[in-house]
């Protein structure tokens, strides 16, 4: 932005010193004129500690300007309120501890100056412009402005460095702008000379022009004689659309579009005089009077330029928000001048720039926070009150009332204020702006045990209700008197249309229609925003309360307490109305109320049911409600005269009256028990609160109170029988349950014996026919024997006879060997293949034996006791009836029988044919043991390869049962193939070892077993995670030690 320096332009100093200027040269510059956060009025004035000091002592402490209003005083210097009121808690020494100052500290001596002063010489202290510094086109300035010059600099090319007293953390705004570009001030201070030549050119913005309005360009097919038209079409158009905003916000915006256009205006000339090289004044002068006045249009550039360099410039310490003000005003702006046609920019607020520069601005909220050390109190949970210390405050107003005198008026109007703007969460407008004639009276649906009344408010127009929306505020009355907003209303009302001021004139609309609720005490209309704040700034610093709010404080406040007393976020929203607009639901049907606010903003609970006012059992008299607002009666007839006579209609002043009678009954029922707890309250002081009328009442409606039991008591009393009775019926009919259920456990109880009975004469009959049979199966197997035996021994025998007949006796033999074969299938079960096929199986072939002997092959055929499941013990086999001698025999079988034999049915090994044969002569013959038996025995891999290779305890080993197929392990189910499959690989694995170490088997089985320990996990978790796949395997195999 900054134009480039010309070939005789000063030399600038380095930017590190006017980046990190030492501590006493910031203090130095933060009290020149132009240090940023140091603010300079139009007129010259500089808002220093000094002047601010001398503006707080002439407001609040200089008791010779008591004879006027703190207002009036503030608006003598030219100062507004909020802005007093932040000086005064800024410097409290110029007001109320100047004794605590050290007499020697330079404050001190600068309070002794101010207080030895008259007022009218302070006055004009404040407002002597002590703006020293001169400006000049080529940038010279006084040596007041002349910091840091260069090492190497001459004097009289010496250059003055702007020296920012804040530095945002943002890095927005001008922190060291080049003195030869705009001079010692920088670009966010308009020179005074400059100012005061464009007012005389005319060039400054002024009332009029930002409110002139007219189109400069007609359309193209628009005639000349149609132009009038079309001006006052657009001027209706733009004055309607400025008169839908709020006249604070209109004055608000029409000050920033003229800072906006005096700065590009003064922006200008400065550029052009720069370029021009005349330093003079007389330049300027003769420049401006040659150019006509150049017509400011808004632009994006422009209005980021402006902020930046302007208000970020004169106020480092704005917010977000508060830049966001200037936006919208500029924008607004913008589109009059695109309503008028002679703005053909786009619009400044939706281009990339724009949207950079404010998304910088709220991504460093938090650090500018930081930088300016605000109150970290602020915005927490506490900033505001809470339920407790908002009947402090009204307490507090009370108290106020007894104490203040004549200006009891303002205290009574401010206490209904604070009270109604937190039951309707209300704005500071929104009762500020209000009208008597908005007021009427509605009745809460669903209040029991009394009827809940309530004051309704029509809001149509505030802050966010720009189109007229239909809005309500509404309150009924508090549970605790000295908190309720209706009786402060009734108390507000009495004192302003009794004690003060006419009854108002509902003789016609006109009449009282603009009147509004709220007024001051000198009857100048409404109340301003200045009246509202600084009451409620004297209740919070009185009582200690911390709030970041002043007037909005009620609407955050009242909003949290009925979100912790449980009201749901949606009836929140429309008791506070922060609806969006353009819901059509909730603006033309769902126009009633929120139940649940109201009711807790009362102090009572959301759901009903309990809604009970003590002070509302009594009724004041007719004698005595007629003495409040007399005219009342008077009023209400003749505006139904006139409606039945076809005059003007007027239904809001039917409500109003309706209000006020409603009125005077909440009136008197409080004041009989806020005159006892306050009773030095003005009020009661006059008619009728000091008639022996409402003395009598106040005794009476005590008396009642005091008598009278709370309902929710009354109705436990008389539930207290009826639940006696209820409860009896129900022992009764518990007794009865309980006689019958016992007698249906005694018939149960007789049917389960019947049924254990019934089943124990069934086992015992089926363990009987079980018997039976295993004897009978015992005898067959014993036969069977006997029958092999004999066709063996006979075998034999044959085998040794000499026959001529070489057919018949190849006949006989294969007729011997047919009944072999079949007495072998038939004795040797299919439940039994592994001790046949293990021991005695004649279908495995030897594998280095290639014809087995004839008595190897006899044995085979000698078969085991039959196979009995049910049984897990051992079962002895009888003694053979063929004796030694006859095996021996049996041995010495002729060649051929043995050769056929052995082709057939090849013979088993040696070791299985001396196993057979210990068989026949001794060993037991065992049944075969369950996978399950078998996993529970082999919890180790040693005892896994026990029963993988040899069997224990006389039992047939698991791969000698595989190899004969044996069913009983093959049959099981899925279950019983995945266990022999984690076998398979934990025994796989032991033989790698041994094959790769050559270790014994019991030696690979003991490293493998210490291995598991010391992984902690067993054989089966070994199998899956380690052994299922090739590259986990080898892994496991090669942490064996």
């Amino acid at each position: 932005m900054p134009a480039p320096a010309s070939a005789d332009a000063p030399e600038r100093v380095p930017e590190a010193s006017a980046v990190s200027p030492s501590s006493s040269t910031q203090r130095k510059q933060a009290g020149n004129i132009g240090g940023r956060g140091t603010k300079r009025r139009a007129d010259g004035v500089v808002y220093t500690p000094n002047k601010k000091r001398c503006a707080v002592y002439y407001v609040f402490g200089d008791a010779t300007t008591r004879g006027f209003t703190v207002k009036d005083r503030a608006k003598k210097l030219g100062v507004g309120m909020p802005t007093m009121y932040d000086w005064k808690k800024s410097y409290p020494e110029a007001w109320s501890t100047l004794g605590k100052l050290d007499a020697s500290s330079p404050v001190a001596r600068e309070m002794r100056d101010i207080t030895s002063r008259p007022a009218p010489q302070n006055l004009t202290f404040f407002l002597t412009s002590d703006d020293p510094a001169t400006w000049s086109p080529n940038g010279a300035a006084s040596s007041s402005t002349v910091t840091a010059p260069a090492q190497n600099a001459s004097q009289s090319t010496t250059a003055a460095v702007y020296v920012p007293a804040f530095v945002r953390p943002d890095g927005l705004g001008p922190n060291a702008e080049p003195q030869e570009t705009f001079g010692g001030r920088g670009p966010g201070v308009l020179p005074p000379e400059l100012v005061q030549q464009l007012a005389k050119e005319g060039a400054l913005a002024t009332d009029k022009e930002i409110a002139a309005v007219h189109a400069t360009k007609l359309d193209k097919d628009a005639s000349s004689g149609a132009a009038p038209y079309i001006n006052e079409t657009i001027n209706l158009a733009l004055h309607l659309k400025q008169s839908t905003l709020a006249p604070k916000v209109k004055k608000n915006w029409d000050g920033v579009k003229k800072h906006f256009l005096a700065f590009w205006r003064c922006l200008n000339r400065i550029r052009a005089q720069q370029q021009s090289g005349d330093g003079s004044e007389d330049g300027v002068s003769e420049t401006s009077e040659e150019n006509e006045l150049e017509d400011i249009l808004v632009s994006e550039q422009k209005l980021v330029t402006y902020l930046n360099c302007y208000v970020l410039h004169k106020n480092p310490t704005i917010g977000d928000e508060g830049i966001e003000t200037h936006i919208k005003a500029v924008v607004n702006l913008w589109e009059t001048q695109t309503l008028q046609g002679r703005n053909h920019f786009p619009h400044p607020q939706n281009g990339a720039l724009m949207k950079a520069f404010t998304k910088a601005l709220k991504h460093g909220r938090s650090a500018l926070a930081a930088a300016k050390f605000n109150d970290a109190w602020k915005h927490t949970l506490k900033d505001g009150y809470d339920p407790e210390e908002y009947q402090r405050i009204s307490r507090w107003y009370l108290k106020q009332e007894e104490t203040a005198g004549e200006d009891r008026d303002a205290w009574v109007r401010a206490r209904f204020d604070f009270l109604m703007q937190h039951a309707i969460m209300g704005r500071s407008e929104d009762l500020r702006n209000a009208k008597l004639s908005s007021l009427y009276v509605h009745t809460v649906p669903q209040s029991r045990p009394q009827t809940c009344k309530a004051v309704v408010v029509s809001i149509r127009h505030s802050k966010t209700n720009v189109d007229a929306r239909r809005e309500f505020g509404i309150a009924a009355r508090h549970k605790n008197v000295e908190t309720c907003p209706i009786g402060a209303l009734a108390l507000y009302f009495f004192q302003r249309f009794h004690m003060r001021d006419e009854f108002p004139d509902l003789s016609s609309r006109t009449a009282w229609y603009e009147l509004n609720l709220l007024v001051d005490d000198e009857e100048r209309g409404g109340i301003e925003w200045v009246d509202q704040a600084g009451v409620l700034r004297q209740a919070f610093s009185d009582l200690g309360i911390s709030s970041s709010k002043l007037t909005h404080a009620m609407r955050g406040a009242a909003a949290r307490h009925a979100h912790e007393a449980g009201c749901s976020e949606a009836s929140i929203r429309i008791h506070g109305r922060w609806t969006a607009s353009g819901d059509q639901l909730i603006e033309r049907y769902l126009t009633g109320i929120a139940v649940q606010p109201v009711r807790a903003l009362s102090g009572f609970h959301i759901e009903g049911g309990d809604h009970y006012l003590p002070r509302t059992l009594l009724d004041p008299p007719a004698s005595l409600t007629s003495k409040l607002w007399p005219q009342l009666d008077e009023a209400e007839a003749s505006v139904r005269s006139r409606h039945a006579t076809g005059g003007q209609k007027d239904e809001a002043a039917l409500a109003f009256l309706e209000v006020m009678r409603w009125l005077r009954v909440v009136l008197l029922q409080d004041a009989a028990l806020l005159s006892t707890s306050f009773p030095s309250l003005p009020i009661w002081s006059t008619e009728p609160f000091i008639s022996e009328d409402f003395k009598t009442f106040r005794s009476e409606l005590t008396t009642k109170i005091a008598e009278t039991p709370h309902p929710l008591e009354v109705t436990i009393t008389e539930i207290i029988p009826r639940l006696g009775h209820a409860l009896a019926d129900v022992r009764a009919s518990s007794a009865e349950t309980t006689e019958a259920f016992k007698q249906a456990i005694s018939a149960q109880q007789v049917d389960n014996e019947r049924l254990r009975l019934t089943l124990e004469r069934a086992i015992t009959t089926l363990s009987e026919s079980i018997e039976r049979r295993d004897q009978a199966d015992e005898s067959r197997a014993q036969a069977q024997q006997v029958i092999m035996s004999s066709i063996c021994a006979l075998a034999g025998a044959s085998s040794t006879l000499q026959s001529t007949h070489t057919n018949q006796h190849e006949q006989q033999q294969q007729t011997l060997q047919m009944l072999v074969r079949l007495m072998a299938a038939s004795t040797l079960p299919a439940s039994l293949p592994s001790a046949a096929g293990s021991t005695f199986s004649s279908t495995t072939p030897a594998p280095n034996n290639a014809h087995a002997s004839p008595s190897s092959s006899t044995c085979a055929l000698t078969p085991p006791l039959l196979d009995q499941p049910s049984s897990p013990a051992p079962i002895p086999a009888p003694t053979p009836l063929v004796g030694q001698q006859e095996h021996e025999l049996i041995a010495n079988n002729n060649n051929s029988l043995s050769t056929t034999v052995a082709q057939e049915r090849p013979a088993p090994s040696a070791s299985l044919g001396s196993a057979a044969s210990s068989v026949l002569q001794s060993s037991p013959i065992l049944l075969p043991r369950t996978l399950l038996c078998i996993a529970a025995k082999a919890s180790t891999v040693k005892d896994l390869a026990t029963e993988w290779y040899t069997g224990k305890d006389g039992y047939v080993g698991v791969r000698a049962r595989l190899e004969a197929k044996d069913e009983a392990l093959e049959s099981k189910g899925s279950a019983a193939r995945k266990q022999i499959c984690r076998w398979r690989r934990v025994i796989g694995v032991l033989e790698a070892l041994q094959s790769q170490r050559g270790w014994s088997r019991e030696e690979t089985a003991r490293a493998m077993d210490a291995q598991l320990k010391k992984n902690k996990h067993g054989i089966r978790t070994l199998a899956d995670n380690h052994l299922a796949k090739e590259e986990a395997r080898t892994s496991w195999m090669e942490t064996v030690p």
